[in-house]
């Protein structure tokens, strides 16, 4: 596993927010070999994203908070360049404005959104947000991020094998993230 590092500055917008930014300005996104989404509602993770040039991909959730949900954290490896589908969604400027942004104004539920780039280099590039449930949520740039990798990983998660059938199959059940898995 590779260990990333990133160099924040904290700055105050024009409004007032805190933000942090990366200290120099990071290389484009052609030199980037992965992207790491997470979403938490109510400190809860609600949707983890994991694609990587090299064909791995994580996910758990679907970004809602619905008890039917399959929480299982699914890793895997795929042959189709499903990152590479989603660098087509993201801009080839938007690393300049990376960051943690708060915003004072926030309503509703604590809700924070995470977006990690990878560099081939080893470095990081971070983008975190926190919001209310009832606020303005991520930037339409970094939404339009999200929802692509929902999409691309869809057909993968949807695909994996849930609890249900593992059970009717004598199967042990899947690791769950933050629950240890007990042979019955």
């Amino acid at each position: 596993m590779q260990v990333w590092e990133c160099l924040w500055v904290e700055r105050r917008t024009e409004r007032g927010h805190t933000r942090r930014v990366v200290e120099e300005t990071p290389p484009g996104v052609d030199e980037l070999n992965s992207c790491f989404i997470h979403i938490e509602y109510e400190g809860r993770p609600v949707l983890v994203v994991l694609l990587a040039r090299d064909g791995s991909i994580n996910r758990m959730g679907n970004g809602t908070v619905n008890p039917e949900i399959d929480d299982t954290w699914y890793i895997g490896k795929v042959e189709e360049p499903l990152f590479d589908q989603l660098m087509m969604a993201v801009p080839n400027d938007i690393l300049e404005h990376a960051g943690a942004y708060d915003p004072a104004d926030r309503r509703g539920i604590e809700c924070k959104c995470m977006i990690v780039f990878g560099h081939e280099d080893g470095r990081a590039t971070q983008f975190e947000i926190s919001y209310g449930s009832e606020s303005e949520g991520p930037p339409l740039e970094l939404q339009t991020i999200i929802r692509r990798a929902v999409e691309l990983t869809d057909p993968w998660w949807k695909a994996q094998p849930n609890e249900a059938n593992l059970l009717r199959l004598g199967k042990p059940k899947p690791w769950r993230f933050g629950k240890p898995h007990r042979p019955t």
